[in-house]
């Protein structure tokens, strides 16, 4: 069995390939990505798609990569209705919800809250995604990856912790639309990971946090310990 392979493609999204090859994209924003490489723009070598909610720079090119990949989906209810209602085949999509585990190619996910919003809107008519969410990806050898989504540091990630115990963090920390650097590092501390990838930053000007300012606010909790991965988009992680 191979390594897990991770890419930042910029912005909140990831595209990982497990150590038993499947490969998986998180939050598909691709065309519209300021922060995404061209040839990662173009990339439909996908095998699921994982949507956290329904806001265009996370849903974005979903309907699009669905269409040219032959992928399969993984989202909230709501959001599943939707896009079978744009014309996806049902049995490529899993619409679950918050607590929920599906089982795609010996691998596990399960979905967990988040404190976002997630409406979106179809030809200027609002549309009802269900609420944001976020993802826990058991891999092939036991390994378990959380997947936040966007969203504030919330007491439930003390259960993630307790219960999922993943290795993995990927949070966001642009202290803008999700929480700041200072709030990412207690949230690694709670979730008491050994790694955590930094995400949903440096995209847009109002995305003030930076990865260097997690750093610093990890080291001042004792947790030097901890590996945080700065990367640049297209960059790939190997564990």
């Amino acid at each position: 069995m191979s390594e897990l392979k991770l890419i930042w493609f910029g912005h909140g999204t990831t595209k990982i390939e497990t150590p038993g090859g499947i490969k998986i994209l998180i939050d598909p924003f691709l065309s519209g990505n300021p922060a995404c490489r061209p040839e990662s723009r173009n990339d439909r070598d996908f095998d699921l798609l994982l949507v956290t909610h329904g806001h265009s720079d996370h849903f974005g090119d979903t309907l699009t990569v669905l269409k040219e990949s032959g992928a399969s989906v993984a989202c909230i209810y709501e959001m599943a209705n939707y896009i079978i209602s744009k014309g996806a085949h049902e049995k490529r999509v899993f619409g679950f919800n918050i607590g929920g585990t599906i089982e795609f190619a010996g691998l596990e996910i399960t979905m967990t809250p988040a404190l976002h919003s997630s409406l979106s809107f179809s030809e200027g008519t609002p549309v009802n995604m269900g609420p944001p969410v976020g993802f826990i990806l058991r891999l092939e050898d036991g390994r378990k990856i959380y997947f936040a989504g966007d969203t504030d540091i919330f007491s439930e990630m003390e259960f993630i912790a307790e219960f999922h115990k993943p290795f993995l963090a990927v949070l966001p920390i642009d202290g803008y639309y999700n929480m700041s650097p200072r709030a990412a590092a207690r949230a690694v501390q709670i979730l008491k990971c050994e790694h955590v990838l930094p995400v949903h930053h440096s995209t847009f000007p109002v995305l003030w946090g930076k990865p260097k300012m997690l750093r610093e606010e990890m080291d001042k909790l004792g947790l030097e310990n901890v590996t945080m991965h700065r990367v640049s988009p297209g960059d790939v992680i190997t564990l």
